[in-house]
């Protein structure tokens, strides 16, 4: 089991018979796997998995719905959001992330990455070497978008 980068969905080893999306031709994530499990369905393209009660990591079938991406995005991307602009303290490429997921107020994060390839390769750095590099975790600027 896995948490990647700022999603925190939990991705497990795909099962050989499980025809969903795989991540590395390995690992699927682990709702996607339940509800496929459950129902039968792959995600078409414009399709999403909500959890009901906004924890990425309970899996349950009971907290899972099957919506369009316009829907998902409506529920979780309400105007108002503030947004940062940061700096990759791996490798120093600028990105922008909604503030609450990042390590600014995610408390147990040390750092807020700009990609799953960079988060696999943060995981590989000693405690050390990742204490030099979060200096580097900057905010360029922080915004509203309304």
């Amino acid at each position: 089991m896995a948490l990647y980068g700022e999603k925190c969905y939990i991705s497990i080893k795909a099962p050989e018979e499980y025809p969903g999306k795989k991540y590395n031709g390995l690992y699927c994530y682990e709702h996607q796997y339940i509800w496929w499990l459950n129902t039968g369905e792959i995600l078409k393209e414009n399709e999403n998995i909500h959890h009901k009660n906004g924890n990425k990591k309970d899996n349950h079938f009971s907290n899972l719905e099957k919506v369009t991406k316009r829907e998902h995005n409506q529920r979780h991307f309400k105007t108002g959001i503030t947004y940062v602009e940061m700096k990759c303290p791996l490798c120093g490429d600028n990105f922008i992330r909604s503030k609450n997921q990042t390590h600014l107020v995610i408390k147990n994060r040390m750092a807020t990455l700009c990609s799953r390839s960079c988060s696999a390769k943060w995981s590989n750095l000693s405690q050390q070497e990742r204490i030099l590099k979060i200096e580097d975790n900057e905010i360029i600027r922080e915004y509203k978008e309304r």
